[in-house]
């Protein structure tokens, strides 16, 4: 089908992002990079105009600059989500001289941001695929990481169940809570207290968290993560959280903290990721840092994991972390089932959705 050519600079970076989100082959990525290219014409164009104009008109313009032309930060925007494409594609050189211009100093390696595919094959001079394989072979890298994958944690019935739960976009979970993507909802989880779960009491109720209870108590009690994270066991809480997104979303970089770090940082002791899909539906990696809040100088190590089914990732939850936007074109969602383990959060009742309810 033919794409349709917006005249509003806005409406274009709209149909970008959903062509970006919906893609179904490289000219679909194409379009995304025509669209955003011709939404920074229409722009320039119109500003130039708006120029020209007398005094008096100019005065009429700011009542409307807003549905006239992108502002600064939306130009801004339009060139990251170009030099991420140029990335991408194996163009870092065009993307460098883009995010210099916009003034950045540093961006995330290539080989995260062209991460290598699993199970791919990679041109000799590939730098990202050298870089995996020799992280890959690094015991003691691995070991002094911190993060720690599980594959396999998942048996068949605990996967069925819960991608009977999260894997369907329009199930009642997502629904429920007026999940979306563009633009994002708002945050929302939900707090388990551990000493519910180990009560004598709720053991022989079968507990009220059920299902959620057992996934929960079978993490805690896993010896390689009570191995690898010693406080693990100081866990009274347990927050829980879900997404599930298109191949090319991606999750900003960030530190997992009690409200969202309002009111001060608070950390968890651990954070926890199951996989609900693989590589081949939304393939989108997570990349865990060894930078902390505190830490005077950015991180020069991070870590990858792809999705894969039953998989569990967990890291330590102080470091920085985040979800590298899909490359290329995948077909399906990323669907990922989250937990934070606390030794102390604030359990919050409001009205509606929300953090830590």
């Amino acid at each position: 089908p033919t794409l349709l050519l917006p005249n509003n600079p806005r409406e274009c970076m709209a149909v970008a992002r959903r062509t970006w989100l919906t893609a179904r082959d490289k000219a679909d990525l194409q379009n995304v990079k025509k669209m955003y290219l011709r939404a920074l014409t229409l722009s320039k164009t119109m500003d130039a105009a708006q120029q020209a104009q007398t005094t008096q008109k100019r005065k009429r313009r700011k009542q409307t600059r807003d549905d006239s032309f992108l502002t600064k930060d939306e130009t801004k925007q339009v060139l990251e989500k170009i030099a991420l494409l140029f990335i991408q594609s194996s163009k870092a050189d065009k993307a460098k001289k883009l995010l210099h211009d916009l003034g950045y100093t540093c961006r995330l390696s290539r080989s995260v941001l062209d991460y290598p595919l699993p199970n791919d094959e990679h041109d000799g001079d590939d730098d990202a695929s050298r870089d995996h394989v020799s992280m890959v072979r690094s015991e003691r890298v691995i070991k002094s990481a911190p993060c720690i994958i599980l594959d396999q944690f998942l048996n068949d019935y605990e996967d069925r169940v819960l991608r009977k739960i999260f894997q369907d976009p329009e199930a009642s979970y997502w629904k429920d809570h007026d999940y979306q993507i563009e633009p994002p909802s708002s945050y929302f989880s939900y707090i388990i207290p551990v000493d519910v779960l180990s009560s004598t009491k709720q053991r022989k109720s079968n507990n009220n968290y059920g299902f959620v209870g057992h996934i929960v108590t079978k993490i805690l009690n896993t010896k390689h993560l009570r191995e690898k994270f010693k406080k693990l066991k100081r866990t009274k809480f347990i927050e829980m959280w879900a997404h599930n997104r298109p191949h090319a979303s991606g999750h900003q970089m960030h530190f997992d903290s009690d409200d969202e770090g309002n009111g001060g940082v608070r950390n968890p002791i651990i954070s926890v990721i199951l996989y609900l899909s693989d590589d081949t539906s939304g393939g989108e990696p997570s990349l865990v840092t060894t930078q902390t809040l505190d830490d005077s100088t950015l991180a020069d190590r991070g870590f990858l994991s792809h999705p894969k089914q039953r998989r569990l990732v967990a890291f330590d939850g102080r470091v920085l972390h985040g979800v590298v936007p899909g490359k290329g074109v995948r077909q399906g969602r990323r669907v990922t089932l989250m937990f934070a383990f606390w030794e102390d959060v604030e359990i919050r009742k409001g009205e509606g959705h929300g953090s830590a309810r």
